[in-house]
């Protein structure tokens, strides 16, 4: 598994083309954080960040609840396909009936996102469904219905650029079209490009089978080949390792002279704080315990570390 702390920024000079598709992971046969090689909070929450091609992806495992420790935010990363649904519970499977092998891949839960490292324009990107949901859409389980053609699954998938939304794309998972069920059984290449220019995607799973809990069916997706336009130059920012104090902290944090920017992001990715030329001292008390990238910009370096919030 390759975590990456550091976010690259570069100067908006020109469009550099990329895809990231999640081969040059390492799976045996997936990650999911719970071989507890992220960054702990200090409650037993463990948090990592996988970037690829300037697009960072988070994954949280929560290892608080001893033998009952799970995956608990993000993304987890597999190469895991099933093609026959006879087996329910599969979270780290893909379900695709055309038994197309091709090799890694992410699973999402709803609420996970993609944070650029600086701004690009997506153009497409895959989802399926994950083997989990599509054998409990089939066959329902103990938690959701077995569906029906009155029923749906929906994916929206939304661009931002800093706070302000810039759009959103929805995605039939499975459909009431027919009398039996439409459940998606492979890759639909999905056309982003309306998005514009974005800082982040963020994905939400929307279902037909809701209870007095929220939502039944099982709450994951499957999502690859991700092409888009990096926003790029020749000028890169270089990378240096920011010193904050007291950290962890509780309500007041000292940072370096001379820093231009300042951004404080959640392990979600979504921007918490930011102010323009701080002071050395800044409050933090608004926000809530966990873990925190804080990222700061001064001349042609940006400086970054991780933050705990106690």
């Amino acid at each position: 598994m390759k975590k990456i702390y550091l976010l690259v920024i570069t100067l908006a000079t020109g469009l550099t083309q990329a895809q990231t598709d999640f081969e040059d992971m390492s799976l045996s046969p997936y990650f999911d954080g719970s071989d507890l090689s992220g960054t702990d909070d200090g409650s037993g929450v463990y948090s990592s960040i996988y970037t690829e091609n300037n697009l960072s992806f988070n994954t949280t495992w929560d290892n608080s609840l001893g033998i009952y420790s799970y995956w608990s935010a993000g993304w987890a990363f597999s190469s895991l396909i099933d093609s026959t649904l006879n087996t329910e519970q599969q979270i780290y499977h893909r379900y695709d009936k055309t038994n197309n092998l091709e090799s890694n891949f992410a699973i999402g839960e709803s609420g996970s996102e993609i944070t650029v490292n600086g701004t690009a324009f997506f153009s497409t990107l895959q989802v399926s469904n994950n083997s989990y949901a599509a054998y409990s859409m089939t066959n329902g389980d103990s938690f959701a219905k077995k569906f029906t053609g009155k029923d749906w699954f929906e994916l929206t998938i939304e661009g931002f650029n800093g706070i302000s939304s810039t759009g959103e794309i929805k995605v039939m998972l499975a459909d009431s079209s027919n009398i039996t069920p439409n459940i998606l059984e492979t890759w639909q290449t999905v056309d982003i490009s309306s998005l514009g220019e974005v800082t982040k995607l963020t994905f939400t799973l929307n279902s037909s089978d809701v209870g007095n809990w929220g939502m039944n069916t099982p709450n994951f997706f499957a999502l690859d080949n991700i092409v888009f336009n990096i926003t790029n130059g020749s000028q890169e920012l270089s990378k240096i390792n920011l010193t904050v104090y007291p950290n962890p902290a509780t309500e007041k944090v000292n940072i370096p002279n001379g820093i231009e920017s300042l951004e404080i992001y959640s392990i979600t990715g979504s921007l918490v704080f930011t102010e323009l030329n701080p002071l050395n001292l800044i409050d933090v008390s608004s926000l809530k315990k966990g873990t925190y990238l804080v990222k700061a910009i001064t001349g042609n370096s940006i400086l970054t570390t991780m933050l705990i919030i106690k």
